[in-house]
């Protein structure tokens, strides 16, 4: 006690300026939080002391985490990270991290893709999907063409919080398909369709112009197994498909759609654009719908159900 409590003054004034005095202090030392002590009874009748943190000062400073979204960007089969550039800088203007995957064989030469499977591209996937679980507390994968293959197959393998399919592939409208496991070896090259945009004047830039039939027939065995997983997919799904799409049939966005185990599914149909909806008429449309989807499931969702069920 300091020595203005030893003066002449009434005894109940002088408990009262150190009763005052210790509360100061046991703010500081608790940091900014007030504790107090109440009695508990013990198994041998006994009283211990039990500290209570009570409700901080309303003159302390605070911080509180919020969620950070981010989203996984894939590209579409003989084209490069630079298709989704665009939705990638959109997204990243709204707030969404983003990261784009150069899939492996992509993005140096046709050449490249051959002896490529389909698991290795999820692996490239899988990759940066964990990369983004550590600094974000809910990831979403959003993908076109074989991306959008990709994104289902990931959401029913893997923990995320939503998918976006662009265009995605589930099959394939060619009556040779049947003959790919033999034709793959005689006839090594096809063209590739990647230019399938109705926005004049616009290419895929950096898109391969030609593309193995071993690749093809990766996609086609993708396609298939994922539309099996369909139904154990039970994250929200969004999925936007072009109108006149002349490579992944415009049907195939019911087939999702229908088939799909999500309870929260949306679809979009595209008026004004083809297969490479990343780079067409609609591309405005395709970035505020999937900002709005991505928003509303991302800062509302409280939980995150496991892949498959």
């Amino acid at each position: 006690m300091s020595d203005d409590l030893y003066t002449d003054a009434p005894a109940w004034k002088r408990l009262l300026t150190w009763w005052r005095r210790r509360g100061v202090h046991l703010h500081h030392a608790t940091g900014g939080h007030t504790r107090v002590h109440d009695r508990s009874s013990r198994g041998d009748g006994g009283e211990v002391p039990r500290a209570l943190i009570m409700a901080p000062s309303i003159g302390a400073g605070f911080c509180e985490d919020g969620r950070r979204v981010g989203c996984v960007l894939i590209h579409g089969l003989s084209s490069t990270p630079e298709s989704m550039r665009g939705i990638g800088r959109a997204f990243a203007a709204g707030g969404i991290d983003v990261e784009g995957v150069c899939l492996p064989g992509h993005g140096t030469r046709a050449e490249d893709l051959e002896g490529v499977t389909w698991s290795d591209w999820f692996e490239a996937v899988r990759e940066t999907v964990q990369r983004m679980r550590e600094r974000c507390d809910r990831v979403f994968v959003c993908g076109q063409s074989l991306g959008g293959t990709l994104a289902l197959h990931t959401a029913a393998n893997e923990k995320v919080d939503g998918v976006i399919t662009l265009a995605a592939v589930l099959y394939l409208r060619d009556w040779r398909l049947w003959m790919l496991p033999v034709l793959k070896h005689v006839m090594r090259w096809r063209h590739s369709p990647g230019n399938d945009i109705a926005k004049p004047g616009v290419t895929d830039v950096g898109s391969y112009g030609r593309m193995p039939l071993s690749s093809v027939h990766e996609l086609v065995q993708l396609g298939r197994i994922v539309h099996s997983e369909l139904p154990r997919i039970r994250v929200p799904a969004l999925v936007i498909h072009g109108a006149e799409d002349h490579v992944a049939p415009a049907s195939t966005a019911a087939e999702i759609y229908a088939h799909i185990g999500s309870q929260h599914k949306e679809i979009l149909r595209l008026r004004r654009s083809y297969h490479v909806v990343s780079l067409d008429n609609d591309f405005d449309l395709v970035v505020d719908r999937s900002l709005r989807f991505i928003r509303n499931v991302g800062y509302e969702r409280a939980s995150m159900p496991d892949p498959g069920r």
